[in-house]
């Protein structure tokens, strides 16, 4: 399956949207806050309490061979392709958005991208953690959750 989607990005590589020509954005956008809120909400009336965590991506300062690994970007079914300089500017919106609801709902937001390194070394194929990734992903989580004193010590 991934084989045929990487394939089918580099075969359609001159279907490269603009992002000025990607005008559903902003209602994609939109429609990410209210579901983002709706989630919070269903999760606190069931008892609990969300943690949003922003997504890393990392796209920029890829080799040739790590961009022929591409295969997320896809719009209208493979109508066209957000190209890998254009994904981490989009990904940026989508996490402000939810730091946004985070911000308005009062929830505890981990911010990822601030704190995990920016090169490849993180990801095997510009956005999924590689086993070096992962860990240093928990490191950040652990951190956040011993920080915010999210963690019972309590020896009982």
């Amino acid at each position: 399956w991934l084989e045929d989607v990487r394939r089918k990005r580099q075969e359609n590589k001159e279907r490269l949207l603009p992002l000025g020509k990607i005008q559903s954005l902003p209602d994609a956008l939109n429609s990410y806050e209210r579901t983002l809120t709706a989630i919070v909400q269903t999760t606190r009336e069931q008892g609990s309490e969300p943690i949003l965590m922003a997504q890393a991506v990392q796209s920029i300062f890829l080799s040739q061979e790590e961009r022929d690994q591409l295969w997320m970007g896809v719009i209208n079914d493979g109508d066209g392709y957000i190209s890998e300089d254009q994904y981490p500017g989009i990904l940026d919106q989508y996490n402000k958005r939810m730091q946004k609801v985070a911000e308005v709902e009062n929830v505890l937001f981990i911010d990822l991208p601030a704190k995990i390194d920016k090169g490849h070394k993180p990801f095997y194929d510009g956005m999924h953690f590689n086993e070096w990734g992962a860990n240093a992903v928990a490191k950040v989580v652990a951190d956040f959750f011993i920080s915010n004193e999210l963690l019972n010590t309590d020896k009982e």
